[in-house]
């Protein structure tokens, strides 16, 4: 009989091994050996254009959920998650069960699209739910950003023109959440726009001027500002582990894959047309007074295709119906925020 070599490794809470293969330890119960993504897979990476994801630009998720305690269900599904993706505990989640974040390696296309379809329909089949303390955050390869301060500013200056948009476009209560705060509570359009090389931006964004006390601020691997609905850490940092990725994090937690697509495609849009934008461009679109031509220049100078469009409105129609009218009308206090 062939010999089947098995990988053995221990929880470290019990003498007994166990096959590596195998996300909790058998022996101890819901005990969860964690384990990080493989960011050098590209087995779900396609150059075919999927049906919402068609940006080249790859991408990779973060859902933060809540399983079943350790019963067959839940072991069954961390099982057949591809081995490629990571699991781990989450100590910020509340609730009963388990709070996991699942991270995805990096993704691209249609099959990136596919997995994320297969991945989130296993999690909620072994009824893996979300909460308000969970979250869902999405990271886009940005390597094209790169000591390019130019579009990183201009980018950062998108997001903080368009900001009433984006903000209309969650709940309420992630537009106040500490882990996501508002950009535009931090950064200034107008010191954003009067920056003319990457010390600027790079002091506006660590809020540091000293040269020196920044530069031990972007060797960090996990600073304090990754906590901006728009994280654009990971293109400053200086850390050999990071991400150059700019990363999103102001969607509510979700395992409904049309959401958590749309909303993708809907941010590689923005980095991919936005460096391209004029300065005049931005500031024109930042000086609109009314919600209705604020959102009409969104999506004309994104050039949004019928369903991302179609979603920009349906998201915004359902976390402001007694704000947002058809006719323009002024900016909602809530959304301005």
């Amino acid at each position: 009989m062939p010999v089947i070599n098995i990988l053995l490794t221990n929880c470290g809470n019990c003498p007994e091994p166990y096959n590596a293969r195998l996300p909790f330890c058998p022996n101890c119960g819901p005990m969860i050996r964690k384990r990080e993504p493989n960011l050098r897979s590209t087995h779900f990476q396609t150059a075919r254009q999927g049906k919402i994801i068609k940006s080249p630009r790859r991408f990779g998720l973060e859902l933060e959920i809540i399983m079943p305690d350790a019963n067959k269900e839940t072991r069954l599904a961390l099982y057949k998650l591809p081995a490629s993706w990571g699991i781990g505990y989450d100590a910020s989640i509340r609730g009963d069960g388990l709070g996991l974040e699942v991270k995805s390696p990096i993704l691209a296309r249609a099959a990136g699209e596919a997995i994320t379809k297969r991945n989130c329909k296993l999690l909620r089949d072994a009824k893996a739910t979300v909460n308000k303390s969970c979250g869902l955050h999405v990271h886009l390869e940005a390597k094209d950003f790169i000591g390019n301060w130019s579009k990183i500013k201009k980018v950062l200056a998108f997001y903080l023109a368009f900001n009433d948009i984006i903000m209309a476009m969650i709940p309420h209560y992630r537009r106040r959440n500490r882990y996501a705060r508002n950009l535009k509570m931090a950064f200034p359009l107008e010191k954003v726009m009067d920056a003319s090389n990457s010390e600027d931006l790079e002091a506006l964004w660590y809020d540091e001027k000293d040269a020196e006390e920044r530069e031990g601020e972007k060797s960090e691997y996990r600073h304090n500002s990754r906590y901006y609905g728009i994280n654009f850490h990971g293109l400053f940092s200086t850390n050999s582990r990071a991400t150059n990725t700019v990363e999103i994090r102001y969607h509510s937690p979700t395992l409904n894959t049309s959401k958590i697509l749309h909303w993708i495609a809907l941010h590689q849009t923005i980095l991919d047309r936005a460096q391209s934008l004029t300065t005049n461009e931005i500031w024109t679109a930042a000086s609109l007074i009314f919600f209705q031509d604020k959102l009409n220049a969104f999506m004309r100078l994104l050039v949004l295709e019928d369903s991302l469009a179609n979603y920009v409105m349906q998201r915004i129609k359902l976390f402001n119906r007694l704000q947002f009218q058809a006719t323009s009308a002024p900016i909602p206090s809530t959304c301005a925020a």
